[in-house]
């Protein structure tokens, strides 16, 4: 049972009358595989592989100054004369907001849409939250195996996702309802 978070954070919170000692495992070395040492490599292994590519978008052209278009604001409201009506404070803008996502809420496809992704994470959140420990205390795997299996499993699956449904997108040339329904 990993002790590096859980213990730290009661000895900062907790007066010192009510806990004078610090409680810590005996005998946690760098070679034991509940240390945890050297956390902050991720971060710099991932920030040096995302540094280089992102040098190549220095070689990108630059905007030009003067742009030639007006952009037209298709859904604004209009008085009399045809001039763009502009809100004039805070209040306007919130009762046009409250309006919009009243509309969206009396849309019986947005509610189905949107009670179906809670009860789907309300299914699952509890499996994928408890999956390690279980595979832990079940099949007796080390705790920083399993988390290494979960998110090279995670992390797998997001990938092959990603292009298994590009390459769907792309083959099939989706657009608009099919590509909704494809995903």
């Amino acid at each position: 049972m990993p002790f590096s978070l859980g213990l730290p954070l009661v000895d900062d919170n907790v007066k010192k009358r009510n806990l004078p000692m610090y409680f810590v495992p005996h005998g946690l070395t760098p070679v034991d595989p509940e240390w945890i040492g050297r956390w902050w490599m991720g971060f710099f292994i991932i920030g040096l592989t995302l540094f280089f590519p992102s040098l190549l978008l220095f070689f990108f052209p630059k905007p030009k100054a003067n742009s030639p278009l007006n952009l037209v604001d298709k859904h604004a409201r209009k008085n009399s004369k045809g001039q763009a009506i502009m809100p004039k404070s805070f209040k306007s803008k919130a009762a046009d907001f409250a309006k919009v996502i009243s509309g969206v809420l009396k849309q019986p496809v947005y509610l189905g849409a949107m009670t179906g992704r809670i009860v789907d994470v309300f299914a699952f959140k509890g499996f994928f939250v408890f999956l390690p420990k279980y595979l832990q205390v079940q099949f007796g795997i080390p705790q920083y195996k399993v988390n290494m299996y979960m998110g090279v499993t995670k992390v797998g699956s997001f990938a092959i996702g990603v292009v298994l449904g590009t390459l769907g997108m792309r083959f099939l040339k989706l657009e608009g309802r099919r590509a909704a329904g494809w995903v």
